[in-house]
């Protein structure tokens, strides 16, 4: 008699993989806004009188200063930055500057300045006076204002899982029978 075991069967095992994706997207907005006062009085301006600190003396390195600077200096009371400046020889106060015949600066950067050096008809310098206009702003200051805002579109998050399971295998039982009889 001959008898047959079931074949071995090898179960492979159970394997599950899981993979997660997070994404995190954050977007930040500044947001800027300058406020100034809308008022047009707020800016008040005023004219000096005529001011003449400075008289030409002769020689080529010499001439007439009547600069920001130089009145600052002299004590009298103006701004430092003018918005605007007036020029005149005293000698000839309704001639305008160029039909003067002299190359003088009057600007209100400098203020006036005129160097003997420069002239060409006559080798002086005239003397010369500044009215400056100083304006200043009277109202509240500006005020800028800036805020950030941060806005956060969330997270994002996908997740894959599979699993493989395994194949249940089938058991048979085969048996084979084998009957030998002798001569009857």
């Amino acid at each position: 008699t001959k008898s047959t075991e079931p074949p071995s069967t090898t179960v492979p095992p159970t394997s599950t993989s899981t993979s997660t994706v997070s994404t995190e997207t954050t977007t930040i907005i500044t947001e800027t806004s300058t406020l100034t006062p809308t008022t047009p009085n707020c800016l008040v301006c005023k004219w000096s009188n005529w001011i003449d600190v400075s008289y030409p003396d002769f020689g080529p390195d010499n001439g007439d200063d009547e600069s920001i600077t130089t009145i600052r200096a002299a004590g009298i009371d103006i701004c430092q930055k003018p918005d605007d400046v007036q020029c005149r020889a005293v000698e000839y106060p309704h001639t305008a500057l160029s039909d003067l015949g002299q190359q003088v600066e009057c600007n209100p950067s400098v203020g006036l300045t005129c160097k003997n050096k420069d002239q060409t008809e006559v080798p002086m310098c005239f003397n010369y006076e500044i009215k400056v206009k100083c304006c200043k702003n009277i109202c509240e200051p500006t005020t800028a204002t800036t805020s950030t805002k941060t806005v956060s579109t969330g997270i994002t998050t996908a997740t894959t899982e599979s699993t493989t399971a395994p194949t249940t295998p089938t058991t048979g039982t085969s048996t084979t029978t084998q009957t030998t009889s002798g001569p009857s």
